[in-house]
């Protein structure tokens, strides 16, 4: 009975030594670095070597600050933020070299549309989601244009197990990961960023 109990201390210590070896470190938050003024982030996003997945803003249903519209909608503090975001974005990068798509739930569309206009809504927030989201985003990323994806903390989530990073919570409401397309259809998640 007791070496049963061993046994499994061990293989428990093999599994998360495993998973912590294997697992790459936590995102590099790139508000500690040169933010969004990194001079090789702006120059990666004018070539377009760039996705960004924002995380919608603050959720209307789960909130008590007062909603812009709908309950499935975003809040005006939301809607506030996502255009201080906007202005940031327009501010360090522009807008001339990208195509944005957004998951077509509400909270979606209304927190991209005060933050960078108009979108192209995909036909369900799993579009590009997902075990196999490498691949669904080298599907919908035009090779000479940053993609900007506005979507759900799951599907940010999603990229970050299948880069092999450790998660590290639930992305902040309006939080920015940023992802380098590399040559033979592989990424590098070059950092997170939340405008203040």
């Amino acid at each position: 009975m007791l070496g049963h109990a061993v046994h499994r201390v061990i293989v428990v210590a093999v599994l998360a030594f495993s998973h912590a070896s294997f697992a790459k470190d936590t995102i590099q938050d790139l508000n500690e670095h040169h933010g969004l003024a990194d001079l090789e982030l702006v120059q990666d996003w004018k070539n377009g070597n760039l996705a960004v997945l924002i995380r919608h803003e603050e959720r209307c249903d789960r909130s008590s600050n007062k909603c812009l519209g709908p309950a499935d909608g975003i809040t005006e503090l939301g809607s506030e933020r996502a255009k201080k975001t906007g202005e940031a974005i327009r501010a360090h990068f522009g807008l001339d070299n990208v195509d944005v798509l957004t998951s077509p739930l509400l909270r979606t569309i209304q927190t991209v549309q005060y933050m960078v206009g108009d979108a192209r809504q995909l036909p369900s927030r799993n579009t590009i989601c997902g075990q196999d989201i490498i691949r669904r985003l080298f599907e919908h990323k035009n090779s000479e244009r940053t993609l900007l994806l506005m979507t759900h903390s799951t599907c940010i989530n999603d990229l970050i197990k299948s880069a092999g990073y450790r998660k590290s919570g639930k992305p902040d409401y309006g939080s920015l990961l940023f992802v380098r397309f590399l040559p033979e259809g592989e990424i590098e998640i070059v950092g997170k960023a939340k405008v203040e």
